[in-house]
């Protein structure tokens, strides 16, 4: 279990449904990670990756600004 608690990260930042893709992606590069938890108010619903963005949105020809997270 030591190992586990080790690579987890204490207070992982999120994204709300409503945020634009551009705004989860900015987190995830901040926080240097291909995924970022997904909120609906406090409840988790879900990840957002960086596959997810690149192929559902990018290369769906999607704009990343309006497209909201809870799209993807």
């Amino acid at each position: 279990m030591g190992i586990i608690r080790e690579l987890m990260t204490v207070n992982p930042r999120t994204v709300q449904v409503a945020h634009s893709v551009v705004d989860a992606a900015k987190l995830m590069r901040g926080e240097d990670s291909d995924i970022a938890p997904v909120l609906d108010g406090r409840e988790l619903v879900g990840i957002v990756t960086d596959r997810d963005i690149a192929v559902r949105v990018v290369a769906g020809g999607r704009d990343p600004s309006t497209t909201r997270v809870g799209e993807v």
